[in-house]
């Protein structure tokens, strides 16, 4: 008999000896008036019930063993048809013809069950006769999808051995050893046979991508060009931003040992409607392709004003500066109350008669709502719940200013964090590792190299973490001086809505800083990045009750993109228009219609796979009769043909995780597969498994009747 406790064994009988010893006190202790004789039956009975207990917690079980039965395997013989197999670097031929003729050289054992099959980003079975016409047409390689794929196809345990012939590449970015150990669960063994060269192409590509699809009129914006260099090193080549013809802006780039080298454009559009930028990068002798050397994409400017709500319960210089900037820029309406004393509140509103909030509907008219501190001085309990199903249920967004803004429970369940009153002072915001993918830091690395990497200006302090909620996340650190870290800035998203907590001060200060020549608009940078981050990770455009959103403005070709459409249930409820239309670049239409997501009830999507090349339209009539469109484009995927030097490590370390390893010849091939015979013919091998002993109804009927045997005597003898 074998022991296997769901908790380490010493703990489960620590658990058992003080429960035993808890329960001889108490029925001494209650059980006076009692025989001794009764007083042990009822104690054996509580004893007996918990040692069957205690046996169910420590699981034994028995070891059995069963026959593997080899005769009942196979293995599985792998054909890499991506297109990286085109290339003609192996003995003059294409690594893929080179394939089918070493295979044909393989002595094949007569007795050796064998499956064929071929993969680049998902798996296809083939036969001999289809391995013969097999093409390199794949436009990806996901090693981890494609060989998991298969594997859940087949009966447990009997693949015996995989035997892949590739080039080794992997687009996915999934660990070789995370993919071996997906083998190893299905007692496969891996071999593979590299086929290539290791010579890259030299060649130059580029793309271009924006922190959102859409912008506000004369209000700045980053993109953010991504060049990608393969043996092109110590290279100056220039980077032309174009919208339409004309050209933006130019920079000049010097290539050292970089694969990917990122390149920031921080611009402004004036006109309203959809803009097509671009991005073009210089052309170096002897690239492989020229056509990767462009990259576009579609950005949308509107006018719409964001409705901001700002609440204080407390004067401070950092919300006095806060509105003050909130109330000069065009982009926002803010209503902004502070408590000063009992009975005296200031605001400053965007219309007249606008007052506090009396109910969720008020709430709602707001995109963001800023929190400063003592907020239950404005709210009572009442508001402070509505305010909390608005952000829940109705999509509302929360910035809590600094640190903590309730001093109830009500409140605080708001909160993604909670802070501790005491903190690290002189401290430097830098992003986080989830940060770095926010437009607010983008735009920090832009202002710090506009000036030759000088620091960005310090903060006063950061508070202390006190408790961290599930799924909140860092998106900015403060940084002191010996280096150590502190959370800055926390985000969470709270059911529908957004929260985001900022847990330092002195930002304010950043208007006086000695440097502030160097960084003139930074406070203002990072508020404007900050709100409009929040907008566009939400989910309706500011000054609507509906939103209708594209997952990408550009895809590859053969990859799906979603349309989102999202409306304010109480306003519009299901009551609109569900028809999209697509048009092609060739000028074809089709008609989709919206389907409810059962999870999100107020969001309706639907996806669409383009299967050309070029620019598509995508148009839907909202709810107050105008036309929305958006546009993207799709483009093929030429990483495959691209980057196509053979990778033997990378092969090398998922085949030895498994227990396999490289194979070269078409010798070394056929010795595996009389090695794998061999086996075959060695009869059955025998696996181990667990048989629990404690899982069955008879311990939980013993359970049941001594404990009921216990109640029924204690009733009996006037115990209870």
């Amino acid at each position: 008999m074998i022991f296997n406790p769901i908790i380490d064994s010493v703990y489960i009988l620590l658990a058992s000896v003080l429960l035993l010893i808890y329960t001889i006190y108490i029925y001494l202790q209650t059980a006076e008036s009692l025989t001794i004789k009764q007083r042990n039956i009822l104690l054996t009975c509580r004893v007996l019930a918990l040692t069957i207990l205690m046996v169910i917690f420590l699981q034994p079980s028995k070891s059995l063993q069963e026959p593997l039965v080899r005769n009942e395997q196979f293995v599985a013989i792998g054909f890499d048809q991506s297109k990286s197999m085109l290339q003609a670097d192996v003995e003059g031929e294409q690594r893929l013809d080179y394939v089918k003729r070493i295979w044909e050289q393989v002595k094949q054992p007569a007795n050796l069950n064998l499956k064929y099959f071929a993969f680049d980003k998902q798996t296809k079975p083939l036969n001999e006769q289809e391995l013969q016409a097999l093409k390199a047409q794949g436009t990806n390689t996901k090693f981890h999808d494609s060989l998991s794929e298969f594997l859940k196809t087949q009966p447990p345990f009997s693949i015996s051995a995989m035997i892949l012939f590739t080039d080794g590449h992997d687009f996915q970015g999934i660990s070789a050893l995370e993919t071996a150990a997906t083998l190893q669960n299905m007692h496969t063994e891996l071999y593979a046979i590299p086929v290539g060269s290791d010579r890259e192409t030299r060649d130059l590509s580029v793309l271009l991508d924006a922190s959102q699809d859409y912008v506000f009129q004369n209000k700045s914006f980053l993109l953010e060009a991504v060049i990608r260099a393969q043996s092109c090193q110590y290279e100056k080549v220039s980077l032309d931003l174009m919208r339409g013809d004309e050209v933006l802006q130019t920079k000049s780039i010097f290539l050292e040992n970089e694969r990917e080298v990122r390149v920031h454009f921080s611009i402004t559009e004036a006109d309203l409607g959809s803009h097509f930028y671009q991005v073009r990068v210089s052309e170096l002798d002897a690239e492989a392709d020229y056509k990767n050397n462009n990259s576009g994409i579609y950005i949308k400017c509107i006018d719409d004003q964001l409705s901001v709500l700002l609440l204080e319960g407390e004067p401070h210089w950092e919300s006095t500066f806060l509105r003050r900037f909130l109330t000069k820029n065009n982009m926002i309406k803010l209503d902004s109350f502070t408590y000063f004393k009992e009975g005296s509140i200031s605001s400053t509103t965007f219309e007249e008669q606008t007052s506090l909030p009396k109910d969720i509907q008020e709430f709602l008219k707001y995109d963001i709502i800023v929190l400063g501190k003592n907020i239950n001085r404005l709210l009572d309990d009442s508001l402070v719940k509505q305010l909390s199903d608005a952000v829940h249920t109705k999509s509302l967004n929360l910035v809590f200013l600094r640190g903590n803004a309730f001093s109830d429970d009500v409140g605080k369940k708001l909160e993604p964090v909670v802070w501790s009153a005491s903190g690290v002072s002189n401290v430097s915001l830098l992003p986080s590792l989830e940060g770095k993918r926010n437009s607010l830091f983008k735009q920090f690395e832009v202002d710090q190299a506009t000036n030759g990497g000088t620091p960005l200006p310090g903060l006063r302090l950061v508070r202390n973490v006190e408790l961290s909620k599930p799924l909140s996340i860092s998106l900015g650190v403060a940084v002191d001086e010996t280096s150590d870290q502190s959370p800055g800035i926390i985000y969470r998203r709270m059911g529908k809505g957004q929260v985001i907590s900022i847990g330092f001060s002195g930002m304010w200060q950043w208007r006086f800083h000695s440097d502030r020549k160097k960084f003139p608009e930074l406070y203002q940078s990072y508020w404007n990045q900050l709100l409009l981050w929040i907008i566009h990770n939400g989910e309706f455009i500011p000054g609507r009750d509906f939103s209708f959103k594209q997952d990408y403005s550009r895809i590859l070709l053969g990859d799906d993109n979603r349309f989102q459409v999202a409306v304010r249930d109480q306003v519009f409820g299901a009551n609109f228009n569900k028809k999209i239309e697509i048009t092609t670049p060739d000028n074809q239409m089709h008609q989709l219609f919206l389907q409810q997501n059962l999870e999100v009830p107020y969001r309706y999507e639907v996806s669409f796979r383009p299967e050309k090349e070029g620019i598509y339209s995508v148009t839907w009539k909202n709810p107050q009769g105008k036309t929305e469109e958006l546009l993207f484009s799709c483009i093929e995927n030429q990483t495959e043909e691209k980057e196509v030097a053979v990778r033997p490590a990378y092969l090398k370390s998922m085949t030895e995780a498994t227990g396999g390893r490289l194979l070269v010849t078409p010798e070394e091939i056929s010795a595996l597969l009389e090695e794998l015979s061999k086996r075959n013919n060695e009869g059955s091998e025998m696996r181990s498994h667990l048989d629990p002993l404690w899982d069955n109804w008879f311990l939980a009927y013993i359970i049941l009747f001594f404990l009921g045997l216990d109640w029924y005597l204690r009733r009996k003898w006037g115990l209870c």
